[in-house]
């Protein structure tokens, strides 16, 4: 296959791979015992459940930052020799980037302690693994996907690379993103 035939399944890669990387997760709630957090790391298989998340939110980075850069391409080689706004690419490497670390901080404590049998921290460093991973991913990353997506989708319809109604859709569908993070935090 060509880059110009898989370029697109990297978007639905994306779907894919941040879907499971929210059903693989499993972490107590914010109001758990410290204890209920030491327990959900105590196990191989705990371990290595939430090891997959973050490898998932790693790979579902990656997939975001292939599709959207291809669209952008696409977008700049139907308006040459015009020039067009990097913005929606640099949004799109600082979303990939910011979901990745996320992917990382909330699978550290896991990752050390299966693969380099380092001790399971203490409940705290647990927490702020998780939270500070949720926050890279869902207030800095969402936004930035959303950002990029949007101004993408007028690019686009400017270039005539997209109808309308598929401009109208992806901007809805920034603006879900968007709205939903926001109103997770």
């Amino acid at each position: 296959m060509t880059v110009n035939r898989t370029a697109p399944l990297s978007g639905v890669a994306f779907i894919a791979l941040f879907a499971a990387s929210v059903g693989i997760s499993n972490v107590p709630a914010n109001t758990a015992p410290n204890s209920a957090w030491v327990e959900a790391y105590a196990t191989h298989s705990d371990q290595a459940r939430h090891l997959a998340t973050g490898v998932c939110l790693v790979l579902a980075a990656l997939a975001l930052a292939t599709f959207l850069t291809h669209l952008w391409t696409r977008v700049a080689d139907a308006r040459r020799p015009d020039l067009v706004n990097p913005l929606p690419v640099v949004a799109a490497g600082i979303s990939a980037a910011c979901i990745a670390a996320g992917g990382i901080m909330m699978a550290a404590a896991s990752g050390s302690t299966l693969l380099f049998s380092q001790p399971i921290p203490g409940a705290p460093l647990l927490r702020l693994g998780n939270d500070l991973g949720f926050a890279m991913v869902g207030v800095a990353g969402m936004p930035a996907a959303a950002l990029s997506i949007a101004c993408l989708s007028i690019q686009a319809r400017g270039a005539g690379v997209m109808t309308t109604r598929m401009m109208r859709f992806s901007l809805a569908v920034s603006e879900i993103g968007r709205a939903s993070c926001r109103e997770r935090v």
